[in-house]
């Protein structure tokens, strides 16, 4: 058997995958842009919930510092066990 009939086929304009990863620019060759979040102009609002995901984050460490990391997974995924 010769090596270049070994070789992988290449797609024109594909995105070189020699490990063959999965995911979004592998698959289409584009970066994922994820879309934009609307801030809250007024500045009372944003201190609002920066300080509601500061309390977030503040649990999280938590439950990781205690080792409840079974726990920990399911509060990322949103509670989906």
């Amino acid at each position: 058997i010769s090596s270049s009939s070994m070789m992988i086929p290449l797609i024109a304009n594909a995105v070189p995958n020699p490990l063959n990863l999965k995911g979004s620019f592998w698959e289409t060759g584009t970066l994922y842009q994820k879309s934009e979040v609307d801030l809250p102009s007024d500045p009372e609002e944003l201190l609002s919930s920066l300080a509601k995901i500061a309390s977030s984050m503040d649990t999280l460490n938590d439950v990781a510092s205690e080792g409840r990391f079974g726990e920990l997974s399911r509060m990322i995924r949103g509670g989906v066990p």
